[in-house]
């Protein structure tokens, strides 16, 4: 009857066991970065325009950069840690946008990789909420992926400002 008991017990914890590794590679495969315009946390962001540098306490740890619509060459790149992966990379974006002036229709945020960039997404930042704007995962597959930076432009026309803030990119 003890053996019985004993048993029983060592399944329940082997199958516990078994449940909470198996739960931690899943989660071990995910990789995030939050990474704000400012370069705050070490990272080497890049940009080619952006020059208006604006502080406010409701932005993303209290500052944002902004861009005139309509200059071809202008960029913004959030970089982070060289991420490789091969076959199914899945990506999610979501980009912090909290002022009046991100007046962007159709502002266009791609992750670069060693094959060229994949778009994540169009986001009309003068309609978004204040606040996380999340993109739907972006699901690419490749032999080999290796990528280092989220970017946005802007295609649209003159008249409107595209902004950059604190921005979070998933990977699994």
């Amino acid at each position: 009857m003890q053996v019985k008991g004993l048993m029983k017990n060592y399944k329940l914890i082997l199958c516990f066991i078994l449940t909470f590794l198996l739960f931690m590679s899943f989660s071990a495969s995910a990789l995030e970065y939050t990474i704000d315009n400012d370069d705050a946390q070490g990272y080497s962001n890049t940009r080619y325009g952006y020059n208006t540098y604006m502080q406010y306490s409701y932005l993303y740890l209290g500052d944002a950069r902004r861009q005139e619509t309509g200059h071809e060459l202008t960029y913004y790149r959030w970089v982070y840690p060289t991420y490789t992966k091969a076959g199914k990379m899945n990506v999610q974006v979501s980009v912090y946008l909290n002022h009046n002036d991100f007046t962007d229709p159709q502002a266009s945020y791609a992750v670069h990789c060693h094959d060229g960039f994949h778009q994540i997404g169009f986001l009309n930042q003068r309609t978004a909420p204040g606040g996380w704007s999340v993109f739907p995962t972006k699901v690419f597959t490749s032999n080999q992926h290796k990528t280092d930076y989220l970017s946005l432009q802007s295609p649209s026309e003159r008249g409107y400002n595209t902004g950059a803030d604190g921005v979070i990119i998933k990977f699994s």
